[in-house]
């Protein structure tokens, strides 16, 4: 239980302060944003005109990965397409090797029940700042919430890109999202969050999901706990669920990413090479 105490200590002040049903919609929490960062915060994600379009695709292209990156509004343009390339070259070096660890933990006492989980990954970032060079820029749109770059990387890559021939052929259709595809090498995941404050919070947040679905097919373990509490008149019994996952990937990449008609619901489609 020790890799779990964090995540339990949080789950008793859920529990004490009578706050059930668990997770709670991160569209509603607060966020501290850099005050350098000159960020316009913006809840304008409806309409079509220089709005996110409703489908990202990002196939590969001649059998290169093609990154999507992006970045909120600034008062600063400029600074938002550096912010964009930035996010694309960490998607980079994400492709290239990721360890990834996902946690969760639910627990009831009878009438309340409470549950948090958390995503951890760790790569190399060093690589980021001489990965930002080496983008070639196909395509970049400056949108009312932000701006998103289409990038491809001029150089070789440590994870190989299989063609992916079976998802091209339906890459005008976001059928994906009610059925994922069968992709021969690789781990299919999909991702669902619903809209943030912003569109590139919005965007990590099911991408974030897409890797969560990842991780539960590669190895999951899962936990299942009892523990009783004796109170003045009436004995306690606290059930604790505790599932984890841990895997390091090669190859990880969002290919397609979708935005629902009303523009509250944003979905992934991610893929991840299976293990040797």
């Amino acid at each position: 239980m020790k890799s779990y105490s964090g995540i339990l200590f949080s789950l008793v002040l859920v529990l004490a302060t009578g706050c059930a049903g668990l997770p709670i919609d991160e569209s509603t929490s607060t966020i501290t944003e850099a005050a350098g960062a000159q960020e316009i915060r913006s809840s304008s994600l409806t309409g079509t005109n220089g709005r996110l379009p409703g489908d990202l695709q990002s196939w590969p292209l001649d059998d290169r990965p093609v990154f999507i990156g992006y970045s909120n509004r600034m008062l600063d343009r400029e600074q938002e397409v550096e912010a964009a390339l930035r996010n694309a070259a960490e998607q980079v070096s994400r492709f290239e090797l990721m360890t990834a660890v996902y946690q969760y933990v639910a627990q009831t006492d009878g009438r309340r029940t409470g549950s948090v989980d958390s995503v951890v990954t760790d790569w190399d970032e060093s690589v980021v700042p001489d990965l930002i060079g080496s983008l070639e820029v196909l395509r970049r749109e400056q949108l009312l919430d932000g701006t998103i770059v289409y990038t491809s990387v001029n150089r070789t890559i440590r994870s190989p890109l299989p063609a992916m021939n079976s998802v091209i052929a339906t890459s005008s259709q976001s059928g994906w999202v009610r059925q994922p595809p069968e992709i021969p090498g690789y781990i299919v995941g999909v991702g669902v969050a619903q809209r943030r404050r912003t569109m590139a919070e919005s965007l990590a947040a099911a991408d974030e999901r897409a890797l969560v679905d990842i991780l539960l097919q590669t190895n999951a373990t899962i936990r299942l706990l009892e523990e009783s509490r004796t109170r003045e008149r009436s004995t306690q019994t606290l059930t604790t669920v505790a599932q984890e996952a841990t895997a390091t990937l090669g190859g990880f990449l969002v290919l397609a990413r979708h935005v629902s008609s009303d523009r509250r619901t944003f979905y992934s489609l991610a893929v991840a090479q299976e293990p040797p």
